[in-house]
């Protein structure tokens, strides 16, 4: 009996000794699992978030290079408007001190015809007005003396006895007044035709060098023409060569998604200072024929401000 109850106490710790060992076993076995899971998923999670963070900074650095690219290229633009404004404003300014010029010079030329035609005409009037005064006194003159005749021979003695003598000798005193008359009319009328037919031909010789003026003034504004559009066409031409020029270099840096901010300000500074000398260029060219030009009108202004005083 106590054999027996010793064979199942031994059998009973071997029981459950196995049932602990396999609990153990498979205690660890899920550990093992759990932390292989957990790991598995971790080293997942850290390669994802590597390979996002690597994606991120690569459309970051794309997004930058392209920001940069961008960005440069505004300013190329920006520096454009600017160059372009100051260009023009500078024409402007240009412009409107040789339209001072040029209108002072016809302004002074007209007034100076104006007062020789204000002269001309004036003068003439005058001497109209001498003529009619002339004229009137002889008239007056005329008359007075054939009065004079009449009661002269009125008084006298000479034709008492025959009426007819003496009517006869008054009308011939009366025939010779309107003689006289009629020929001081007629001596009237010659200088006032005279003096109207030199009157025209001045006014008229005013108005053929006022029109000699014009057509040099329009010359003048021609030639200046001339060479504006000579200088807007070779600026436009260099302009779109230039660009085109620096397009090729700017197209390259983008390509390559060059970074460096000194290469982009190094290219828009060459192309900016290739530009600029190139305005000046085409601008001084300009300024030199309107200096000519200028110069050319000064004198033969000159020639016919002498002719008219």
């Amino acid at each position: 009996m106590k054999r027996l109850l010793l064979i199942l106490l031994i059998l009973n710790m071997l029981i459950s000794s196995s049932c602990n060992t396999i609990n153990n076993v498979i205690n660890k076995f899920k550990k093992n699992t759990t932390n292989t899971k957990t790991t598995q998923q971790t080293t997942t999670q850290t390669s994802n978030q590597n390979t996002n963070k690597q994606t991120q900074n690569n459309t970051v650095e794309q997004t930058q290079k392209i920001d940069i690219a961008n960005e440069y290229s505004i300013l190329r633009n920006d520096m454009e408007l600017q160059r372009l404004n100051s260009v023009k404003m500078e024409n402007e300014a240009k412009e409107k001190i040789r339209l001072n010029f040029v209108n002072s010079k016809r302004q002074n030329i007209n007034s100076l015809i104006q007062s020789k035609k204000d002269y001309i005409t004036k003068m003439y009037k005058n001497m109209e007005e001498n003529a009619n005064a002339e004229y009137k006194y002889k008239i007056e003159k005329i008359k007075s003396d054939a009065q004079n005749q009449k009661d002269k021979l009125n008084k006298s003695s000479q034709y008492s006895d025959d009426q007819s003598k003496l009517e006869e000798q008054l009308n011939k005193i009366e025939q010779d007044r309107i003689d006289k008359e009629a020929k001081a009319r007629e001596e009237l009328n010659n200088k006032l035709y005279n003096i109207k037919i030199q009157r025209d031909a001045e006014l008229m010789n005013l108005k053929n060098k006022q029109a000699e003026i014009e057509k040099l003034l329009k010359d003048y504004e021609n030639s200046i023409k001339n060479a504006k559009d000579l200088r807007d066409k070779n600026q436009t031409q260099y302009k779109t060569s230039i660009n085109a020029k620096y397009d090729v270099q700017f197209n390259e840096l983008k390509s390559k998604k060059v970074e460096s901010a000194f290469k982009w300000k190094d290219l828009i500074n060459k192309e900016n200072q290739e530009l600029v000398e190139m305005y000046l260029k085409e601008d001084k060219a300009y300024d030199e024929t309107v200096m000519q030009q200028n110069q050319w009108l000064e004198d033969q202004i000159s020639k016919y401000v002498s002719s008219l005083q």
